[in-house]
């Protein structure tokens, strides 16, 4: 399973079945990775000039579209 997210400025595709590696995540102990040095199944596949506010992913993932702005827009 593939997740694609937008935090900050960064796009990031997240291996779910490597990240969790057969473990439970919960709300209560969440998986922790800090973006200058990801974990192991964590990507950074794209960076923005701004803040992302919208991710759009092909049906095939061949292509991203991150988009950002400061009146929500």
């Amino acid at each position: 399973e593939v997740l694609m997210v937008g935090i900050g400025n960064h796009v990031l595709r997240i291996d779910t079945l490597k990240v969790a590696k057969g473990d439970f995540i919960s709300e209560e102990e969440p998986i922790k990775c800090p973006l200058d040095k990801p974990i192991d199944g964590v990507y950074i596949v794209g960076r923005h000039d701004g803040d992302v506010t919208d991710l759009s992913i092909c049906q095939w993932m061949t292509s991203r579209l991150a988009s950002a702005s400061t009146d929500g827009t």
